[in-house]
């Protein structure tokens, strides 16, 4: 076989392997933000979210975008959550002993901002909840942690797509070097096998 023809095939091979792996660079995301300030001391903000595709997980997240403890000034926050499909999510704020005020909370792609309707509380509640001219303040009641708690309704979100250009090149560059190492050993044999 020419190099020619030998580095085409080689080429289409790897074109399928990396097909066929792309659990390896297709990836899902929810993008969430909000800008969030501390009344009092600072105060760590995280989120804590569940996806049906993993109904025993309950992971907690920082920020990806932006610090994750918050002083008396409004500081934007971003989350890239990792999920195909997002249920449940709760803004966690901080340690139960700081005033927290939030705005512009919303998940990208949606139309509107997240308000109290959008939340509920524990019975008892362990916080008191307020809004005014789009600023939510959340106030602790009994010194435990605090958090935002967002309806299923507001939270039930399909993750987008997302290809990672580098790692699919990456393995199509690799594939395509080892289709092709393996074509030249497939006539290195034939050649063998003719002389014998």
């Amino acid at each position: 076989m020419k190099t020619y023809w030998k580095f085409i095939l080689s080429a289409l091979l790897a074109v399928i392997l990396t097909l066929c792996s792309y659990k390896l660079y297709y990836t899902y995301y929810v993008d969430f933000s909000l800008e969030a300030r501390s009344i009092g001391s600072p105060a760590t903000i995280a989120i804590i979210y569940h996806s049906p595709i993993n109904p025993d997980s309950w992971p907690s997240m920082k920020p990806t975008s932006g610090q994750s403890s918050v002083g008396n000034k409004f500081q934007l926050l971003k989350f890239r959550i990792p999920v195909k499909k997002l249920d449940t999510m709760n803004v966690l704020l901080g340690d139960g002993t700081q005033t927290v005020e939030l705005r512009q909370v919303r998940f990208a792609h949606q139309p509107t901002d997240i308000t109290l309707k959008d939340t509920w509380l524990n019975n008892p509640p362990i916080e008191q909840l307020s809004e005014q001219d789009g600023t939510i303040t959340i106030k602790p009641l009994t010194g435990q942690p605090t958090r935002l708690r967002l309806i299923e309704s507001a939270t039930t979100l399909k993750g987008r797509r997302s290809i990672n250009w580098p790692t699919a090149i990456l393995i199509w560059c690799v594939s395509s070097l080892v289709c092709f190492d393996l074509l030249g050993h497939h006539k290195k044999y034939q050649l063998t096998s003719e002389a014998i």
